[in-house]
């Protein structure tokens, strides 16, 4: 009887761990099928007239405004940003721009 109870362990841990292999395949095939959308190149060029923007407003040193720029590019080439990250850096930039312009406003500097 002893042995006959090794036995069906044994079996039972065997199928658990097939189970367990076939649920992890699954999964990662319902991640592969999420579709990413990449950012456009109208995406990216409003990106970098905000990076513009705000050099401009920040009055960062006209010598130094095509280097910030140059390395903006380097890293969007570099990198594969989806639609979704350059909207978000874009807004940020806006509205940096914006609280520049505000505080210019009102006279604070």
């Amino acid at each position: 009887m002893k042995k006959s109870k090794k036995k069906s362990k044994k079996k039972s841990k065997k199928k658990s761990k097939k189970k367990s292999k076939k649920k992890s395949k699954k999964k990662s095939k319902k991640k592969s099928k999420k579709k990413i959308d990449l950012a456009s190149q109208q995406d990216i060029d409003l990106l970098l007239r905000h990076v513009s923007k705000v050099a401009n407003a920040g009055n960062y040193d006209l010598h130094k405004k095509p280097r910030v720029e140059a390395a903006v590019k380097k890293i969007l080439a570099k990198s594969v940003p989806t639609a979704k990250d350059v909207l978000l850096l874009v807004s940020l930039l806006r509205r940096s721009l914006l609280a520049i312009e505000r505080k210019r406003h009102t006279g604070q500097a």
